[in-house]
């Protein structure tokens, strides 16, 4: 090649580089992402991580959510999933995961599982963790109070579901046992009343009333035959719609 065409492929290849698209700007910097309330520190959740912002407005930390698998050596996968959201007022976060490794074959052999469920509080700082915290089907291992100070957890136990209620700094409160799988576990708006549903193939589901500032949790043999998912309330009444079913007249 001679220098003329040097020349003439050089100045092509700068030609195309000033008309180029510039490279998108990374996540960090996506003006679309949701921010906090103006002045205030506090977390957001956005479609696939949670955001925690300082009070000027900058992003600070940032946690991934998502699901993914990766193939190690063995003939092993790992699969990891990540959920997690953030209390009504932003203080507060949490961040579950999961990871399977199994060994892939025609008939595929669950090998490990760990879990480790984190709690955040409005700076960053991880004020607990608990690594039985686990997922029933169709549900999140977490329900928060409404400003973030009482959680609900689902738990694995080594041979049964449980449903412990801890505050923000890890204490644990009260918690209950049953038999069965965990249909929903719900806790009220101001976190001193938490509603459990369990239930057994072909029985009819029973349901375990959290009274987190007694410390205490009861059976309610009277909601047996309630078929609508019911709720508790600030009060502790268990509503369907708005008919009180718990306690009875």
């Amino acid at each position: 090649m001679n220098l003329a065409a040097v020349l003439l492929l050089g100045f092509a290849a700068g030609a195309w580089a000033q008309d180029a698209e510039p490279a998108p700007a990374p996540v960090l910097e996506d003006v679309s992402l949701p921010m906090p309330r103006e002045g205030r520190a506090g977390w957001v959740k956005a479609k696939s991580s949670l955001l925690l912002y300082d009070s000027s407005g900058t992003l600070v930390n940032e946690v991934g959510l998502g699901h993914w698998e990766e193939l190690g050596s063995g003939g092993t996968a790992q699969r990891k999933i990540v959920r997690g959201d953030v209390s009504d007022d932003g203080r507060f976060a949490w961040a579950w995961e999961r990871v399977d490794t199994v060994k892939v074959g025609r008939t595929e052999k669950p090998l490990t599982t760990a879990r480790l469920l984190r709690y955040f509080g409005t700076e960053g700082q991880e004020l607990f963790r608990n690594e039985l915290a686990d997922a029933p089907r169709g549900l999140d291992p977490v329900s928060l109070s409404k400003d973030g100070e009482w959680l609900l957890l689902t738990e694995r136990g080594p041979d049964a579901w449980i449903v412990a209620a801890y505050d923000f700094m890890g204490n644990r409160l009260v918690d209950a046992h049953g038999k069965g799988a965990v249909e929903f576990a719900q806790l009220a708006p101001n976190g001193q009343y938490a509603l459990v549903r369990w239930h057994q193939l072909d029985l009819p589901p029973e349901y375990t009333l959290l009274k987190i500032g007694d410390r205490a949790s009861t059976g309610v043999p009277s909601l047996k035959g309630v078929g609508v998912a019911p709720k508790v309330t600030d009060d502790g009444r268990v509503v369907v719609g708005a008919k009180v079913v718990y306690p009875e007249k």
